[in-house]
Order: structure tokens, then C-alpha cells, then sequence
């Protein structure tokens, strides 16, 4: 079965009765599946024909060279997702990118590319994969309940090739890959209408509230230390190594940049790593001294006179708004009064006004969960809001799980926060 329609670039789902459906036109349909068909000899028949989607249709992130994050739709319910995929406009297909080398300022581990449903479209018998792989491996996970613990590989095919699986009763797949581009051209499934109940899985891990300075901040004086690395014990944790951070006034350390160049003291008040950088603001609550508002940023990115911190220079924006990615975590509204900053990171190409996918966003007034202070709350994206990984304050940034879109296993769960031992 082949409804590759050559040099068009479209999403079609194959229903019972072989009704091809396209993607703007299926708010006016309705979605339904039936037990799968099978012919005289007993071979069983595709009937969901998944091809690459029209770009036209979708909403999507803003062609960043890590790849775009959106969701297809059937009446309301979010159907497939794609994670930094991007379309090849001269072909029929979905090209899912390599990996990200993040490798620069960034210790976090990016999430892999990959195609994958929503929703179920009932138990999944078999699949067939339509595909070019021009070197490495690519995976096809699989599970019934969202966990993928069965994963097989997709090896390397210079050529569109097909490659057919008998499953296990799966309602989830996700296609991803690794250390080389994978071109999907077609991905069919046989399905009955048999569906299991679901619930998001909970990451079960730990974080310290941290213990934010309080008292009058002096510029080159005020030291403090934040745990790197902890040992859990039950409720409890000892401190396995810290590090120690000095507080910088921006206007003062500016000066003293542009008197003194990248001296000694350029490392201790310009900071970009992510882990420096929310350690530093949890301490002093205030951001690195290369952090400015836009327009600031702006004026010192193309002023000869700070061309040494050029590189080095980020911008903080503030917002107060209650919708997108507000609503998957659970905000402390302190009177109804929301403030969040974000702090952008450099993951790849960057300059102020070309700001990337890479943030940590600063949730001022912490999460109203067990456990948490009313310490703000730090998390991290490298995919622009598609995902977040929340800091432990501890050195360590924790799972991953779904910010605006629906890439991983995981809704943000309340972790474990330790008490120190005494």
C-alpha cells in the first residue's frame, strides 16, 4: 500500500473502509478504528498509513537548526508528535536530526529526535517502516503503557527500504534517532480497537530546598557555597563537594571588565554554564553579571568597548503570563502575583537578538508542593519550551518531562526533597 502522492509533502491516516483523510481536513471527521482485516491466508492488514506531514498545517517552532517540535491534531486529541524533525521540501519525507552536540557550556544530555503517537490508536500487531538511514542506527521503541522498556534497531539503509515488526500488543511507539539523520517515508500499522488504560509515569527522584542569601549583597565581597554533589540517606543528605560563588554588581563589574579585560577575575563574574548560573542565583537571587535585559544586551554585544565579553553576553527577560508553559508545573501564585524570569543559555548559534532554544527559567515564588520552600524554583530547556528538566539545587538537573508539547513519558511529579543530616 503506497499513498506516497510524489513531490507532495502530506500526513494522511488510513481509516477503516480505506477513507484517506488529510490532516486539514480531519476536524471534520471522526476518528474511529476497527478489529483488523485479514485475507483468505490468514496475513493481517495495515490499516493506519502514517506519511510525512504537510508543513503548511502544523504549527511549529521557528525553523531552528535543532529541529522543530509540534503535534498533529484529530478532532481536539493530539494524535502524533515530532521532536526535532525537520521536512525536506523537495521530497515526500520527515527528516528526524542527529543528535545535538550541546557539548559547549552545557552538561545535560539532549533528548533524542523522534516520531511518535499521542494517543493510542488501539493494540499495535504489527508495523511496517518505510525509511533511509545513511549511516549508524536508528530505535524503535515500544511499550504498552509509555514506559519503551523493549527497544529494537533500525539499521543503516543507503536506500529507502522497508522493514516490517510483529509486535507484542504495544499502544505507544517512538521512532528516534541517535548519531545520524533518519528519513521517514512511511510508517503503516495493523491495530484492533482494543485500548488499555494510562496513566503518565512518575519520576521518582530528590532535590534540597536552597538557602538564598538574605542579607546586603557588597560586589566582590560576599562569597557563598551551594552543594555540586550530595549523598541521599533516606530523608536526609550530606554534602559530597561544593563550590563557591562571589557576587558582582553588573555596574561595577562592567567597569572593572572594560578597565581590566579578561583578567583572574573574568571566570568568577562571567558565568554561562547552566549549573553556574542557576547556582549563582539561587544564592545572590539576581542573575551573572553578563545577563542583561534585550536592550541592554543589545548595546553592549555592539559596543567595541565590551567586544571582550561579546560571546559571553545573555539576555533575561521577565514575564507574569499563566498560560503555556506555566500550566505544567505547579506554581506557587503568592496572591495571584506570578513573576518568572528566563536566562538564555548558548547551545548553538547565538546573539541577543537571535536568542536559540537553550533557557533556564526562574520560577521566583517556587512550586506550592510538598516539600518546597518558597525558594524560587529553577528549570532547564534545550528545545525551547518542549521539554523541562528541573535543577535539584545540588548540581544535577532531574528527568525530563513535558513542558508544551508531549516528547517524553513523563508530567512534572513531586520529587523527594531532603533535609541536610545533621
Amino acid at each position: 500500500m503506497n499513498i506516497i502522492k510524489k513531490g507532495l509533502l502530506a500526513l494522511f491516516i488510513l481509516f477503516s473502509g480505506f477513507v484517506f483523510v488529510s490532516c486539514n481536513q480531519a476536524q471534520q471527521q471522526t476518528a474511529t478504528t476497527t478489529s483488523i482485516a485479514t485475507t483468505t491466508n490468514n496475513q493481517v492488514n495495515y490499516n493506519f498509513s502514517i506519511t510525512s506531514a504537510d508543513t503548511s498545517k502544523y504549527k511549529k517552532s521557528n525553523g531552528y537548526t535543532t529541529g522543530n517540535y509540534f503535534e498533529t491534531s484529530l478532532n481536539s486529541k493530539k494524535l502524533y508528535g515530532i521532536y526535532r524533525g525537520v521536512f525536506k521540501n523537495d521530497t515526500d519525507i520527515i527528516a528526524l536530526l542527529e543528535k545535538p552536540n550541546y557539548s559547549l557550556n552545557s552538561s545535560v544530555e539532549p533528548l533524542e529526535s523522534s516520531f511518535y503517537n499521542i494517543i493510542s490508536l488501539g493494540l499495535i500487531k504489527k508495523m511496517k517502516i518505510t525509511y533511509r538511514l545513511p549511516y549508524g542506527k536508528a530505535k524503535l521503541y515500544t511499550s504498552a503503557d509509555k514506559n519503551f522498556d523493549s527497544v529494537l534497531e533500525l539499521d543503516t539503509k543507503v536506500e529507502y527500504s522497508s522493514v516490517e515488526f510483529d509486535l507484542n500488543d504495544i499502544e505507544y511507539f517512538k521512532i528516534c534517532a541517535t548519531n545520524s539523520t533518519l528519513y521517514l517515508r512511511e510508517i503503516q500499522l495493523a491495530t484492533t480497537n482494543e485500548h488499555r488504560s494510562f496513566s503518565y509515569l512518575k519520576y521518582d527522584g530528590f532535590r534540597i530546598n536552597p538557602a538564598t542569601y538574605s542579607s546586603a549583597l557588597v560586589s566582590g565581597v560576599t562569597k557563598r557555597s551551594i552543594p555540586t554533589k550530595i549523598t541521599p540517606n533516606n530523608d536526609t543528605y550530606t554534602i559530597a563537594s561544593s563550590k563557591e560563588y562571589t557576587y558582582y554588581d553588573q555596574y561595577e563589574a562592567l567597569s572593572y571588565l572594560e578597565l581590566h579585560g579578561k583578567d583572574e577575575l573574568y571566570d568568577e563574574m562571567v558565568l554561562t554554564n547552566p549549573v553556574d548560573v542557576a547556582n549563582y542565583y539561587m544564592l545572590f537571587n539576581t542573575w551573572p553579571v553578563n545577563y542583561m535585559n534585550m536592550d541592554d544586551a543589545l548595546i553592549c554585544y555592539e559596543d567595541d568597548a565590551y567586544s571582550f565579553m561579546k560571546d559571553d553576553i545573555r539576555c533575561v527577560s521577565a514575564y507574569s503570563r499563566t498560560n503555556g508553559y506555566v500550566k505544567t508545573v505547579p506554581l506557587n501564585m503568592n496572591n495571584g502575583n506570578i513573576l518568572y524570569y528566563e536566562l538564555d543559555l548558548k547551545l548553538d548559534n547565538y546573539s541577543p537578538n537571535s536568542r536559540s532554544v537553550g533557557r533556564l527559567v526562574v520560577f521566583t515564588n517556587g512550586f506550592d508542593s510538598d516539600g518546597y520552600s518558597n525558594s524560587p524554583v529553577i528549570v532547564y530547556t534545550d528545545d525551547h519550551y518542549a521539554t523541562f528538566k528541573e535543577y535539584n539545587n545540588a548540581g544535577e538537573f532531574l528527568e525530563r518531562f513535558n513542558a508544551e508539547i508531549n516528547p517524553t513519558s513523563y508530567y512534572w511529579s513531586n520529587v523527594k526533597t531532603l533535609s541536610l543530616q545533621n
